[in-house]
């Protein structure tokens, strides 16, 4: 069972309605989303990946509805997202304790190389990225409210829902994205916290905005299985180490690894990731990692698709996740 979300009734000037749990955007302003206190909660049963692709699917158009990923301990009107007891009331959601089949990674502005428009293109970058059991599955995919508004294609934002062969806990998840083979940045754990709402509906455009995806917000990619084989993740226990040369992130073999086999984007950005997450804030001389790493696309014949500011992009988001 998973918790489907409604942002309760409340009172307005013209009479009672549901806040839109998305954002409202108009050519002048995005309002962000709503500080909503209180839920109707109902657990659901998702049995496959047909009936998430389905549910997902129906929720993009249901403008005050969500999910999160425990459960709800009484079902009903008006309550809140709590999933702990606090000042005498006691907590509403609870973790999933036997795990769900289905999970969300949530993909925030991911930098993209210059001139690429291609929606297409870019869920094929973005699941590259992704753990390597994923890249070939099925999956649900739902661009983010502000995703390519203006016509920028510089970063890319979205949720990715797959079907696993096996049932796992937030916890699991959680522990995974923050500390294990996961924890590279591309994936946000915050998902896999128990309440923590997935936004799903489309975002509403107002006074002539245009939504720059139209009917390609969200949709469904066929791969070549649907239930995904995931290994348990075991902590790793790491042998005593000193100096930089036995560095889980060695930097310099990151950079020379920019350029191997055609690789480009997923290296440079691994070193990006690793400069801002090895290197002291007052050390740092980026001008001079951007120029290394230019070198090794030129080195590698890219010279004309690669530029500085696309380097200082992924730098710029790696702070912006590792800081």
């Amino acid at each position: 069972m998973t918790c489907l979300v409604r942002s309760s009734e409340v009172k307005g000037r013209y009479g009672t309605y549901r806040p839109a749990l998305t954002k409202i955007i108009s050519p002048t302003e995005i309002k962000p989303f709503p500080n909503v206190a209180k839920y109707d909660l109902l657990n659901i049963y998702i049995g496959s990946f047909d009936e998430l692709s389905d549910l997902i699917q129906f929720l993009s158009s249901q403008r005050d509805m969500a999910l999160v990923r425990g459960r709800a301990i009484i079902e009903g009107p008006n309550q809140f997202r709590r999933l702990r007891a606090r000042a005498g009331e006691s907590a509403t959601i609870e973790p999933v304790a036997e795990g769900l089949r289905w999970v969300m990674f949530d993909i925030d502005k991911y930098p993209l190389p210059p001139f690429l428009e291609d929606t297409d293109q870019i869920l094929d970058i973005l699941t590259d990225e992704l753990p390597e059991p994923f890249r070939d599955a099925s999956y649900v995919y739902q661009w983010s409210s502000k995703a390519f508004l203006d016509g920028k294609f510089d970063f890319a934002s979205g949720h990715l829902f797959f079907w696993l062969a096996r049932p796992r806990t937030c916890e699991d998840l959680h522990r995974r994205t923050l500390q294990g083979d996961w924890s590279d940045g591309v994936i946000d754990p915050a998902p896999f916290v128990p309440n923590q709402l997935h936004y799903t509906a489309a975002p509403v455009f107002k006074e002539g905005a245009a939504d720059p995806l139209t009917i390609h917000r969200t949709g469904v990619r066929i791969g070549m299985f649907e239930e995904v084989e995931l290994d348990p993740w075991v902590p790793p226990v790491r042998p005593p180490c000193s100096g930089t040369g036995c560095s889980p992130n060695n930097l310099s073999a990151m950079i020379a690894a920019i350029g191997e086999d055609g690789h480009i984007h997923a290296a440079a950005r691994n070193a990006a990731y690793a400069y801002i997450r090895t290197t002291p804030t007052l050390l740092r001389d980026e001008a001079v990692f951007v120029d290394q790493v230019l070198q090794r696309v030129a080195a590698a014949g890219r010279a004309d698709d690669y530029d500085g500011a696309y380097v200082q992009r992924m730098m710029d988001t790696a702070k912006e996740k590792l800081t």
